[in-house]
């Protein structure tokens, strides 16, 4: 009897232990399936690959929106690899817009110092 009790136990113990091992492992959040549609550069903030060695079982490209939103996509389209080099290359400044004065009586951004010449 005091044996039963014994191997109870330690049965117990050992799927305790199974269960805590098992909660260390991460999870994974795979792309079942791709779109083909295109997505707009000016949405995506960044992305990441998806391989079936990551325990995925297709290979992706996840966008991840501004909005947060995670977007899958097939990697071997040409729009696909042309939007990672995209998001992979350095970033140009933008001139602001809106820095001239506008002239209402002609449409134009006034440029110079604003002195007339004589």
């Amino acid at each position: 009897m005091m044996a039963l009790r014994i191997s109870a136990i330690l049965i117990a113990i050992a799927i305790l232990w199974s269960f805590s091992e098992a909660n260390d492992i991460p999870v994974v959040d795979c792309c079942m399936k791709t779109s083909p549609k295109r997505i707009p550069l000016r949405i995506v903030k960044s992305y990441q690959l998806q391989t079936v060695g990551d325990g995925c079982t297709i290979q992706a490209v996840i966008f991840k929106t501004k909005r947060g939103l995670s977007l899958c996509a097939p990697p071997d389209q040409t729009w696909v690899k042309k939007l990672i080099v995209m998001l992979d290359s350095p970033v140009t400044p933008r001139r602001p817009k809106g820095k001239g004065k506008k002239d209402k009586s002609k449409g134009r951004k006034k440029t110079g110092t604003g002195k007339r010449k004589h």
